[in-house]
């Protein structure tokens, strides 16, 4: 659904290039340097706190006022994940053939930009096992497109009550699904598949809903059938992990550590110390 490249470019001056082509709708975050694109009858200088939108058979040019290079991420989704996501703001745009995006640019806040960053730097170990690639990749999209439209007064409809009722219903057949499926290692499509939902509205609408993005709902339900499964004494961690769907002891640990403020190790012998306790106490 989407995917990221780093793109350095090193110029030799301060010159245009050459006339170039996207060949796909692509959101470019500058984070280092800085760069001009040349459109026709507009020119946009692109730092770290702008978002630059190439459009599909747009053509542009590149120049560098400063004469250095730039470094650049640069986020591609795939069409349809880019037609649920317009069509939330811009249905006539997402009936398009050609690109969806309608503006050239938008701010990239602080929150944009340091989820860009976290995209960029994931772990690819951990994004085959709880899928928060795809849902931070979404949500990344959901917002740049909110500053461009709001910059532009436009905002999504507010919902009907019926449509209030419908997200309400998708939400928690999903905490239903994910209750009883929390130890696989579901993707974002396969869960949006089951509850009969787009992979981009169904992001959306949990955490609106929820409060909490999936990948962290799913962790936290793990998390918490770990802790159980510790106070029942527990001793192999790693297979407890692997169980659970974490990639690693580390990764358990990790998490476990986040959610609860001390390793799942140590937890484990405070129990065991504070049974130890008990029974010095009963004799």
């Amino acid at each position: 659904m989407v995917s990221v490249l780093d793109v350095h470019c090193h110029p030799s001056d301060c010159a245009c290039s050459a006339e170039e082509f996207s060949s796909c709708d692509e959101i470019v975050f500058p984070t280092g340097g800085v760069f001009v694109k040349h459109l026709r009858g507009e020119d946009v200088v692109a730092d770290a706190g702008r978002a630059v939108f190439f459009r599909r058979d747009v053509p542009y040019r590149v120049s560098h006022p400063d004469g250095h290079g730039d470094r650049c991420t640069v986020l591609r989704y795939s069409r349809d994940v880019l037609r649920d996501a317009v069509g939330a703001y811009d249905p006539q745009a997402a009936e398009q053939s050609g690109s969806f995006f309608r503006f050239s640019h938008c701010p990239a806040d602080r929150q944009v930009y340091q989820m860009q960053t976290r995209f960029r730097t994931r772990r690819p170990e951990t994004d085959r096992t709880d899928g928060s690639a795809d849902e931070l990749g979404i949500r990344i999209l959901d917002s740049v497109l909110c500053a461009a439209y709001a910059a532009a007064g436009v905002h999504p409809p507010k919902s009907s009550p019926v449509t209030a009722r419908v997200h309400r219903e998708i939400a928690d057949g999903t905490r239903t699904l994910l209750a009883r499926r929390f130890r696989e290692r579901l993707t974002l499509q396969e869960i949006a598949r089951a509850v009969h939902c787009s992979p981009f509205h169904l992001a959306r609408i949990f955490r609106r809903e929820v409060g909490s993005s999936l990948h962290r709902h799913v962790t936290s339900l793990r998390l918490r059938a770990a802790l159980e499964r510790l106070a029942d004494g527990e001793g192999d961690l790693t297979a407890l992990a692997l169980e659970l769907g974490f990639s690693s002891h580390s990764h358990f640990t990790d998490a476990f550590r986040r959610e609860f403020g001390i390793a799942p190790r140590d937890f484990r012998g405070s129990l065991s110390r504070s049974r130890e306790k008990s029974k010095i106490l009963k004799v």
